[in-house]
């Protein structure tokens, strides 16, 4: 729910849009007219209804977002630690078949993790391949990647 309301000043009243976000409470000043305050307040009401509003962006692509870690990778790894990561990351996207960052969950890592010892890989080597994995989603924390 949003509202407006004005403040008294020295000036004369100023109007502010008041409403929650994701359990957050959002203030905005929106200046002397109250017609303009409440053209702000529908806009935002609309915004609201429609998920419009909020902190995420759009969600990316997983394959661009690996290309884009590897590339990181090769400027700031080791050339055998970049290797095992492109080899990591072969396995993990040939398991999980999701599209989106935000369609790897943690049933799929599961799966995936289950998917490798079928395999026969070796605890230390899954070991290794998940901290690649975590490594890499980190980085999509740090860098501010949608969704994350």
């Amino acid at each position: 729910m949003a509202r407006i309301y004005h403040l008294e000043g020295k000036k004369g009243a100023t109007w502010y849009l008041d409403y929650n976000l994701d359990g957050r409470r959002m203030r905005k000043r929106l200046g002397r007219s109250k017609k303009l305050a409440e053209l702000a307040l529908a806009d935002v009401q609309v915004k609201l209804e429609r998920r419009e509003l909020g902190f995420a962006a759009k969600d990316r692509n997983l394959k661009d977002f690996i290309a884009e870690y590897l590339n990181y990778a090769k400027g700031n790894k080791a050339p055998k630690s970049c290797d095992r990561d492109m080899i990591t990351l072969k396995h993990f996207m040939d398991c999980i078949q999701a599209d989106k960052l935000s369609a790897v969950t943690a049933s799929k890592i599961e799966a995936y993790k289950t998917h490798r010892r079928e395999q026969g890989a070796k605890p230390s080597t899954l070991n290794r391949e998940l901290n690649t994995i975590k490594a890499m989603f980190n980085k999509a924390v740090a860098w501010k990647s949608p969704v994350w």
